[in-house]
């Protein structure tokens, strides 16, 4: 059983089969100018112009490792940009079946359930773009066969998941498969939308923290690099016919708790703004610590050791110097020896750019935009679970969330006592206090002006709605529910929102209802099911044993960490 959970985990955080976007010059080629360097970019089989691999920062290597993203050096004449973009180192997801940091356990490795190599993935005769810590790029698509810079059109900009540790703008963190093609959206949009897939820096290259990191580094500089690649969007993107005016950030998973980052973000007062709207598929959010808690600090000093920098004046110094081949290692052992279903390097509040717990910010309604519309699965926590057997769930919550009391965990039980086995109601407390009920928390701060959906085909785990989103990253380029009806009703309300700011757009072929906002009294969603392969889509109420169970895990949320 841990063997499938780690295939539909390498799934739901979109390692999925895909056909490639062609990236050989097709059609008429197109030169922008951003001031740094002059990029090329060529119309693709889709009819589309398509720019692949623009560099947004200099290379985060050398004195710049562990530091804020900089403007890129200018290079002369024209770059070619028709191929995609090196990938950024990746860890790995816990397969330890003891959380390392409870009780401030050691965070020496224990033995953990080891899973087979066999996968389902499907090896392709691509050139597949090599890992590097040279990985600062963008990708942009431009609906039709001519770039006109007049054209204003919104700008939808996709960050991809993976738990802050896996993934790429456009491959997985392992495996040859392309997986998100920016020509799916733009042509849900209608071809009304230009799309962005960005890249950050993930693992603990994008997420080392501690006292060393606030004074000598930059906490959070995975965000820090998305946030940069957000004003590249607004200095540029006009130059490509996109409006930086009407921006919408949208992200899976880790990238959509990305968004959540940016919309609480210098205390919900970036300025300038970076986006007019939000779009929050399955928000991650993990226990989100301070930079010199306990967890953070006990994971910096792991990176210390495992580099041999222990005896070092100046350790992180020492760790910028250190090879390669040794940080990736201890990337990858760390994200291992996380407890089973969790990852190791994440957010923290760093008291400038994420300035509080998020919870806390969202109670105080400290938010960069109120355009906002959120989408959470039916079953988001059951990959995220050992399958085969879960007696005490107390100790399962203690594990999940090592911050929390006894008493507290003994509390969370206790709200699902009687919610299935206790397997079923592990993946309950993971799905909703991680992905669920940070949801409703960001609907509640947004005050009725919100739309809230649920993705409910079957078995709606998480992750499962990507297939939707990006119809190509399948080998058929269908998903599993080929319905053409379901498929534009669904990711069409999402670029409907962006292009309209609304997902009730003008698509007279839509079988989508009229969406209401959600608020405290009507509590009213969109679902998004299918029964004997026919469409359901109807309005529903929010659950309301569920929203009293996320109160409470709200009203906890600084012993869990969030």
């Amino acid at each position: 059983m841990l063997q499938t959970n780690l295939v539909l985990l390498l799934i739901a955080f979109g390692l999925c089969r895909s056909q490639t976007t062609s990236s050989d010059a097709k059609g008429t080629s197109q030169i922008v100018d951003v001031g740094y360097a002059q990029y090329q970019g060529a119309v693709n089989s889709h009819g589309n112009v398509e720019f692949l691999g623009l560099r947004y920062a200099s290379p985060p290597v050398g004195a710049l490792r562990f530091a804020e993203p900089h403007a890129p050096a200018r290079v002369n004449g024209v770059q070619l940009a028709n191929k995609h973009p090196p990938r950024c180192h990746v860890a790995s997801w816990g397969t330890n079946p003891h959380s390392p940091f409870r009780s401030n356990a050691s965070l020496e490795s224990r033995k953990a359930p080891r899973s087979r190599s066999s996968s389902p993935l499907v090896t392709r005769d691509l050139q597949i773009p090599p890992i590097s810590e040279d990985c600062l790029f963008l990708s942009v698509f431009i609906p039709g066969p001519t770039l006109t810079s007049s054209a204003r059109l919104p700008v939808v900009v996709w960050i991809h998941g993976g738990g802050y540790n896996i993934g790429s703008a456009t491959y997985p963190g392992a495996g040859p498969e392309v997986i998100y093609d920016g020509n799916d959206l733009v042509k849900f949009s209608g071809g009304n939308a230009i799309v962005i897939h960005l890249q950050y820096r993930l693992g603990l290259f994008g997420f080392l923290a501690g006292d060393d990191v606030k004074s000598k580094g930059a906490l959070n500089a995975g965000l820090l690099d998305q946030q940069f690649a957000l004003r590249w969007v607004q200095q540029h993107i006009s130059k490509f016919g996109g409006d930086p005016l009407r921006v919408t950030v949208w992200g899976e998973s880790a990238g959509a708790g990305s968004v959540l980052q940016h919309l609480i973000a210098n205390g919900g007062k970036t300025m300038p703004p970076l986006f007019k709207s939000a779009m929050l598929s399955s928000p991650f959010l993990p226990p989100q610590y301070w930079y010199n808690d306990r967890i953070p600090k006990a994971l910096y000093n792991e990176v210390v050791t495992k580099t041999g920098c222990d005896s070092s004046q100046n350790k992180l110094e020492c760790i910028r110097k250190a090879d390669i081949n040794l940080l990736d290692s201890a990337n990858i052992a760390i994200g291992n020896n996380s407890f089973i279903g969790t990852f190791g390097f994440l957010p923290v509040v760093d008291g400038v750019l994420i300035q509080e717990r998020p919870l806390q910010a969202l109670q105080r309604r400290k938010l960069n935009t109120r355009n906002v519309l959120i989408m959470t699965n039916a079953h988001e926590g059951t990959i995220f679970v050992q399958q085969e057997r879960i007696d005490d769930v107390v100790d399962y919550a203690t594990q999940l969330f090592p911050t929390l009391s006894t008493l507290e965990a003994k509390s969370i039980a206790n709200l699902y006592s009687g919610l299935g086995s206790g397997v079923e109601q592990a993946a309950q407390i993971n799905g909703e206090v991680i992905f669920i009920c940070p949801s409703y928390a960001i609907l509640r701060s947004l005050e009725g002006v919100g739309y809230k959906g649920q993705f409910a085909v079957p078995p709606a785990f998480h992750g499962d709605d990507i297939a939707y989103y990006f119809p190509s990253s399948s080998t058929t380029n269908a998903p599993p529910y080929n319905n053409t009806d379901f498929i534009n009703s669904f990711s069409g309300a999402f670029l409907d929102f962006a292009v309209y700011r609304t997902p009730n757009g003008n698509r007279s072929e839509s079988l989508l209802p009229t969406w209401p906002t959600w608020d405290e009294r009507e509590r009213k969603e969109i679902v998004f099911n299918q029964t004997d392969g026919s469409p359901v889509i109807r309005l529903e109420s929010s659950f309301p044993a569920m929203l009293q169970r996320c109160k409470y895990l709200e009203s906890i949320g600084k012993h869990i960490g969030q």
